[in-house]
């Protein structure tokens, strides 16, 4: 039952993204090294990021919504702290042609199940 009720919960999210407009949106989201030299390990070189595109998101002055089905699969974790975790993480989100800083990642839950993830942004 609570596999059953977890699903319908996340399709509010989904239905709530589809119902109040929706836009593309692309995190930044940094690469892992697995084994880096001494230059990496002591932060003298860039951090690499990857592009993860969002393609239902509500986007709003200063905050994007995204539906949960929709960040897990991007991000390819289902667990809420590994998402927010990885969200509070990503070098940033690129809005259209505009790109923001994420200050802040809030979980919007119904029967605590985890329905969007709400970044708040600043511009960069």
């Amino acid at each position: 039952m609570r596999q059953k009720s977890g699903a319908a919960m996340r399709r509010v999210g989904l239905s709530t993204v589809r119902a109040l407009g929706q836009g593309a949106v692309t995190l930044k989201i940094p690469v892992a090294v697995a084994s880096g030299g001494d230059a990496v390990q002591l932060g003298l070189s860039a951090p690499q990021f990857t592009d993860v595109s969002i393609a239902e998101a509500i986007v709003r002055e200063g905050t994007v919504e995204m539906p949960s089905d929709a960040v897990y699969s991007a991000l390819q974790l289902s667990d809420v702290d590994a998402v927010v975790k990885a969200l509070r993480e990503a070098g940033g989100i690129t809005v259209g042609e505009d790109c923001f800083a994420i200050v802040g990642v809030d979980v919007v839950s119904f029967f605590g199940e985890a329905c969007l993830y709400r970044l708040r942004l600043q511009t960069t």
